[in-house]
């Protein structure tokens, strides 16, 4: 669900003010590019531990007009006997 979500908000046709903006979010859902994205497996998924580090390398063809980056963790849920 984590991949899903991110791939959604990354993919995005941006709405408003450029960029996340309070009234739009990440502006309106495009599931054409967002399944090609699923499609073309363009994402990295990975684990890390607080205070390592993590290398991708992303080649981008000649011509791209644009690359959009995000990055993106899930964390878990807290417990319900949890202090506020």
């Amino acid at each position: 669900s984590a991949l899903i979500k991110a791939i959604l908000m990354n993919t995005a046709d941006d709405l408003g003010n450029l960029g996340p903006d309070y009234i739009y979010g990440y502006g309106r859902v495009n599931a054409r590019r967002a399944v090609l994205t699923l499609e073309g497996n363009r994402y990295f998924e990975s684990n890390i531990s607080q205070g390592g580090s993590n290398t991708h390398t992303i080649n981008v063809p000649a011509g791209t007009k644009q690359l959009k980056v995000m990055v993106y963790w899930n964390d878990y849920e807290g417990t319900t006997a949890s202090s506020t």
